[in-house]
């Protein structure tokens, strides 16, 4: 017989970046241990809507990178930052201020 209160599905970790699913381990699989694991406040914050780069920034972003001279290592700092590995996923508002910034340094 089958005690309905009993954890029936488990969550078994195979690779994992992340402290709170160490490899290796497994859990039951509920949202009260997944969400207190994960952080309760990381899932249940509120909703922001990001905006990426809209195709004319990432081209005009390129456009200038092909003109001006950066420092060896400056373009991945910045993709760094913006925790993207492409400028199509970098939101809208930090493409412009790395527009402004490219285009600052062609009037040095």
């Amino acid at each position: 017989m089958i005690n309905w209160g009993e954890q029936l599905r488990f969550a078994n970790i195979g690779k994992s970046r992340l402290t709170g699913f160490p490899e290796g381990t497994r859990f039951g699989w509920s949202y009260a241990e997944f969400s207190e694991r994960y952080g309760r406040d990381v899932i249940e914050r509120e909703v922001r809507q990001v905006v990426v780069a809209s195709p004319e920034q990432v081209a005009e972003i390129n456009h200038l990178l092909g003109i001006v001279k950066l420092p060896e290592g400056a373009m991945e700092k910045w993709l760094t930052a913006a925790q993207v590995e492409t400028w199509e996923e970098m939101e809208a508002d930090k493409a412009d201020k790395i527009i402004q910034a490219l285009k600052a340094k062609l009037h040095v």
